[in-house]
This record gives C-alpha cells, sequence and structure tokens, in this order.
C-alpha cells in the first residue's frame, strides 16, 4: 500500500509490502529531498508497531496524511509462502 503526507510544498511516500522471497515485511519511506529507506521486519507484529511508530514520527514533524491509501497490486503474503 501506498500513503501520502504533505506539509507545506514538500511530500513524504510511505510503502508497505510484504516480500514473498525472504518472508519479511517491508517499509519504505521516500522523503522529499529524495532520500529512500527501506526497514525490514521479521513478523506482523513488529511491523505494525514500526508503522505506527513512523505515522506518530510524521505527526510530530507536521506531516499531515493526504487521500486515502493506494492498494498495490504486487506485495500480499502469498498463500504458498505462510509461514
Amino acid at each position: 500500500m501506498l500513503w501520502f503526507f504533505d506539509r507545506d510544498d514538500e511530500k513524504v511516500e510511505v510503502e508497505t509490502r510484504f516480500d514473498n522471497n525472504t518472508l519479511d515485511y517491508v517499509l519504505i519511506i521516500r522523503w522529499p529531498d529524495g532520500r529512500e529507506e527501506i526497514e525490514r521486519c521479521p513478523d506482523s507484529e513488529s511491523f505494525s508497531a514500526r508503522v505506527n511508530a513512523l505515522s506518530e514520527q510524521l505527526k510530530s514533524m507536521n506531516w499531515r496524511n493526504t487521500g486515502s491509501p493506494i492498494v498495490l497490486p504486487e506485495g500480499w503474503l502469498d498463500k504458498r509462502t505462510r509461514h
């Protein structure tokens, strides 16, 4: 899924997905200056906690969530790889 955050004329993009090859949950943050941060979590609990913490961090930095998230067709847990 893709989430978008705005602050003045800047934008941050947050992408969440599941890597079926490594069985990791992946968080990708694309900052306005072009930096891209990629974080991996081994389980849904730690991933959910990290996503919630990032949301709070962005809010504290005056970023505002804009619009509804966009569901990406790829990046979902594949039933063949459930553990």
